[in-house]
């Protein structure tokens, strides 16, 4: 035995053994080089690098030879040149094919380059003019060639499998393993004929291409119907080609006699395939038609669904609207309890200044008065009607008569309560240049007492209705928000649930039906038939291989098997689009509850704390009346009473908000108030930035009080409250009816240190509320806008996905199966009459289109 030594170490050792190439460019030391490589290939042939440093030297030569002919004159240098262009076609085809890595795919594409960049100088000149000669192999045009022709050997590869298995169908596993089979014989014939269109069309319907395509269309498409068009247009090609040609056409009849007879049985059509066009075009559109069906009614239900996501974007658009509109209103609904409580504060400070006998035209009360009925008038009462309702909701306040007449308790609802809030308080403005007023009688006027009596809460239950049906408003609006989600869900569900059960279902099933019986036809067959095929499609590539000196290289074995046919698994396909489409009309209005949680949360801090504002104003009236301790509108020790009550409502409250009780978290933890929280300074809204220039400091009311967050505000006003609440407090005697004690008590109401402090900390505190609520508003405000832009984005984004789905799962497998449907009615088709008589069912369905008599 004797043993091969290796020549070489690595490969491009061929390549410098061949450098003396570049000193001796003989025909001898040509061939030499070829010896060279072809040694190394045989060491090396798995290995594309040594291809592609083959080709690059034989292209080199080619170039150079081509340049310098007349160095080669007593040379054979026609057959060289020839045979250089065989090889590197070759070499190259080979490379590209076992080419692994991104370099060596580049390296083969810039060989591709570099050929067609040196065309001009590798074609022969005839008569001064350049002409390409039709022997020159273009790489891309031979390896679509011999592409094309793989794909014909894989073809009948596969149906020499399918008619084994159609031979022993006895079982439902044989009929899912022939349905399988067919499924991949239809991939491989429709790769191959995308391939051989550009074949032929890249040749310029050439005689060959013609005559491989024919040979394709008869034995591996079944397609007899086809290929008498492409025989007509190969004899018109050949006769035109002979007129022209006469004397190279003699020259060559001899070469190509043989091939031609070879290929003549091929090309013989029969007699009846006009009529069996008619017949399979019929059979074929009864069958197809259930899928064209599917098909049709699949892209009304794509409308439907875009069409359904469209309604509900406009709905969820509505939704957020209504949700900002709600939410501006709560910035003024917000302002309530503070300006019902100033009006009432100043009211009674007024008529202390009048029954005093002083002019009241200039004072701060009256300004108070005016500036917050203004509010009230044009801001407050025009937006607030749209949240609230007409109707008595239990809170009944007092309304005086006239002096010695009991007053009338009425049930009356928050509009006419604030309606006559505006009309007494502009009764009162309007007589402030009447000096008859001006007397201690005037305590007692109805419309003062209006004020005053209703001072003991029962405004303060309006008012913090008010504000809780507001919030409520915005909440039901979120809801009705997240309620709109559930109904298009339960639409969707349902119409996806009736095209499941009573479309997609009976349609695939119709579908798998036909497949099944086409397969079961082949067991009336006589199995000499499959016999006879077998051989028949087995001579046919040797052949194949024989006549274009090609190997079948298997293409398609190698490829992963399915476990499941595309006729059962397009019911399947068709399922998960319906389960991807209702995800994509659902995903986009899941932004609900994203905001739903957020805007719930922060509204019901923004509603507790903006009740802290009522709760403090309150305290500030009773804590001058417990001073005052006249006795005309309260009792003795009723206005501490009260006041001590909302001061334990007021603790009560803030503790809750620091615990998070309301909102899941305090408002430290929410960094939308981070400005608030560290070194604020003055905090106002923009219409009373006034109020931080005619700030008073004093010893109990410092500046780095006023500009402390409002979380230490609200600790130094509480500790406040408690000293107050603790004092021993001097009892005053006073005569309402005498004006200089009436001065008296106004001088002690407006000096008090206690309530001045009361008051300014209260300025502070109602400033950081309001700016919370602005904050908080224009937060939610935003978060709006930008989940409704979200959804509008994701609106479009999901109807574009829907879209590609249906390409997906929808049409690409309709097309499929249209083709398994097309593969299975030509091989009936291709039957010849001495078979299909011996089978009933065969001959009724050739005939008939149906499957039963």
């Amino acid at each position: 035995m004797i043993k091969r030594e290796n020549v070489y170490y690595k490969p491009s050792d061929c390549s410098y053994i061949s450098k003396f190439i570049l000193y001796n460019r003989s025909v001898e030391a040509i061939y030499l080089l070829d010896s060279i490589f072809k040694e190394g290939i045989n060491q090396f042939d798995n290995l594309p690098e040594i291809y592609i440093q083959y080709w690059f030297f034989l292209h080199g030569i080619r170039v150079f030879v081509s340049l310098n002919k007349l160095c080669y004159k007593d040379d054979n240098i026609e057959e060289l040149i020839n045979n250089i262009n065989y090889t590197t076609n070759k070499i190259l085809y080979k490379c590209s094919s076992i080419s692994k890595s991104f370099f060596t795919k580049y390296m083969v594409y810039n060989a591709i380059l570099s050929y067609e960049s040196d065309k001009s100088i590798l074609f022969e000149s005839e008569s001064g003019d350049k002409k390409v000669k039709s022997n020159i192999s273009d790489f891309e045009l031979v390896e679509l060639k011999d592409r094309s022709i793989q794909y014909h050997l894989a073809g009948l590869n596969y149906i020499k499998v399918l008619m084994s298995t159609l031979k022993t169908i006895e079982t439902p596993a044989d009929i899912e393993s022939a349905m399988i089979i067919n499924d991949e014989l239809t991939e491989i014939l429709h790769e191959a004929e995308r391939h051989f269109q550009i074949f032929v069309t890249k040749y310029n319907y050439s005689k060959e291409s013609l005559e491989l395509y024919v040979l394709f269309l008869k034995y591996s498409m079944n397609r007899n119907d086809l290929v008498d068009y492409y025989i007509q247009m190969l004899d018109e090609n050949e006769n035109c080609e002979t007129n022209d040609n006469k004397p190279e056409n003699k020259k060559k009849k001899d070469q190509t006699n043989e091939k031609s007879d070879k290929l003549s049985s091929s090309m013989t059509s029969d007699n009846e395939n006009r009529r069996f066009k008619i017949l399979r075009n019929n059979a074929l559109h009864r069958c197809q038609q259930p899928l064209y069906k599917l098909l049709k009614i699949m892209q009304i239900i794509t409308i439907l669904a875009i069409i359904i996501r469209i309604a509900g974007n406009v709905i969820y658009l509505s939704s957020f609207s209504n949700i900002v509109s709600y939410i501006n209103i709560y910035t003024v609904a917000a302002q309530s309890p503070v300006i019902i409580s100033h009006i009432k504060y100043a009211v009674r400070l007024f008529s202390m200044v009048t029954a005093a006998g002083i002019d009241p035209t200039d004072t701060v009360f009256t300004s108070i008065i005016d500036r917050n009925l203004n509010y009230l008038e044009y801001e407050y009462i025009p937006k607030i009607y749209k949240v609230h309702t007409i109707e008595p909701q239990g809170f009944f306040t007092v309304n005086p008569v006239d002096t010695g007449v009991i007053d009338r308790v009425l049930n009356m609802n928050y509009f006419k309560t604030l309606m006559k809030i505006d009309r007494k308080g502009r009764i009162i403005l309007g007589r402030l240049n009447n000096t008859d007023i001006r007397i201690p009688d005037y305590l007692e006027n109805k419309d003062i007492r209006y004020f005053i009596e209703n001072s003991k809460g029962q405004f303060g239950s309006l008012l913090l209705d008010s504000i809780d049906m507001t919030y409520n408003k915005i909440s039901n609006v979120v809801s009705r928000h997240m309620d709109s989600f559930f109904i298009i869900a339960a639409i969707v569900l349902v119409f996806m649930l009736y095209v499941i059960f009573r479309i997609i279902i009976p349609y695939t099933n119709k579908s798998y039906n036909f497949v099944k019986s086409v397969i079961l036809m082949y067991r009336t067959l006589p199995s000499n038939y499959f016999d006879e095929q077998f051989s028949e499609y087995s001579n046919q590539i040797e052949e194949i291989c024989y006549n274009y000196d090609v190997e079948d290289k298997g293409l398609g074995k190698k490829k992963k098997k399915t476990k499941k046919a595309s006729t059962k698994g397009i019911k399947t396909s068709f399922i998960l689009y319906c389960f991807f489409v209702t995800l994509l009309l659902l995903f986009p209005f899941t932004t609900v509850f994203l905001y739903n949680s957020e805007c719930n949360n922060l509204m019901n801090l923004l509603v507790h704390s903006t009740k802290r504002g009522y709760y403090i104003s309150s305290i500030n009236i009773y804590s001058t009346e417990t001073i005052l301790n006249d006795e005309t509108y309260y009792k003795s020790g009723e206005a501490l009473r009260m006041m001590i009550d909302r001061g334990e409502q007021l603790q009560t409250l803030e503790n809750n908000i620091k615990s998070g009780k309301y909102g899941g978290k305090s408002p430290l933890e929410y960094s939308i108030f981070d400005s608030l929280n560290d070194n604020p300074g003055c905090i106002r809204i923009e219409q009373l930035k006034f109020q931080c220039d005619e700030r008073e400091f004093t010893e109990y009311y410092t500046k780095q009080l006023a500009e402390s967050p409002i979380n230490y505000l609200m600790i130094e006003y509480i500790n406040k409250f408690n000293e107050f609440v603790n004092l021993d407090m001097e009892k005053h005697s006073f005569n309402i009816k005498d004006p200089n004690d009436i001065l008296q008590m106004l001088t002690i109401a407006t000096t008090d240190p206690y309530i001045n402090t009361f008051l300014s900390l209260s300025e502070d505190i109602q400033g950081h509320i309001d700016i919370m609520n602005e904050i908080g508003t224009n937060y939610l405000i935003k978060e709006a806008n930008f989940y409704s832009y979200i959804s509008l984005i994701s609106h479009s984004i999901c109807s574009l996905l829907i879209v590609i789905t249906f390409f997906i799962f929808i049409s690409r497998n309709i097309k499929k199966q249209l083709r398994v449907m097309d593969v299975l009615t030509n091989n009936i088709f291709s039957l010849p009459s001495s078979v299909y008589n011996l089978s009933p069912t065969v001959k009724n369905f050739i005939f008939n289109g149906k499957f039963v008599d």
